[in-house]
């Protein structure tokens, strides 16, 4: 089990509220935030930010869909931008 930090983000895009949750995987971790927060909300991972969902999803399955994250030589890609981990 991993510790992710969600942030969820009102409309303007600043921090709302932020919560720790617990997940196997990243895509269990954008359920839960899914669920956490009814707006739009990142997930991060220490100083990473893995994952940025917009507003509220209808499941987690949606934001998969509208998130591409992919695990490439080091960096991960998230919505058509690169981060390095």
């Amino acid at each position: 089990m991993h510790h992710y930090r969600v942030y969820c983000l009102d409309a303007q895009g600043k921090i709302r509220t932020a919560e720790w949750v617990r997940a196997d995987t990243i895509e269990q971790a954008i359920e839960l935030a899914s669920e956490q927060c009814e707006g739009a909300s990142e997930i991060w991972d220490g100083a990473k930010r893995l994952a940025e969902l917009p507003g509220a999803q209808p499941s987690a399955q949606s934001a998969s869909a509208l998130l591409v994250i992919q695990r490439k030589s080091g960096a991960f890609e998230t919505a058509g931008r690169s981060e390095s981990v």
